[in-house]
């Protein structure tokens, strides 16, 4: 039995947590860049007022911040929605700012408005338009 089979058992038998896990190992670089990439193409709070996240990354504790971990947690769900491994997810983001970036304005208002218009929480389930 692998060790992540081992650590998942124990997280089911409620003998430990998923916090309890990322207090020993920590966060892996991928998924906290892909946090960090999904909080900028997707939060649509003011970053003066409203959102925490750039203003938390000057903390050595960042991770545990609640803007950080709430994104970070946002990852994971991406990643068990689409069944992606945290490498395939990041790569699967970075194209897709990619296509934002080539995009003119025109073009972005128009891809925007539709990803606007059909916005769920990646937490619910949801049938294609």
């Amino acid at each position: 039995m692998e060790l992540r089979d081992v650590l998942n058992k124990l997280k089911d038998m409620g003998k430990i947590s998923e916090q309890d896990i990322i207090d020993i190992v920590g966060y892996s670089q991928e998924m906290k860049d892909l946090a960090t990439a999904l909080h900028t193409i997707l939060c649509f709070k003011n970053h003066d007022d409203d959102c925490t996240f750039y203003r938390e990354d000057v903390y050595s504790s960042a991770w545990k911040e609640p803007a950080h971990v709430e994104w970070f947690v946002l990852a994971q769900e991406f990643l068990l929605r689409f069944n992606l491994k945290e490498v395939d997810g990041l790569a699967a983001v970075s194209s897709a700012v990619d296509v934002i970036e080539r995009c003119s304005d025109a073009t972005l208002f128009i891809v925007m408005k539709y990803l606007i218009s059909y916005r769920v929480p990646l937490s619910e389930t949801h049938e294609e338009p």
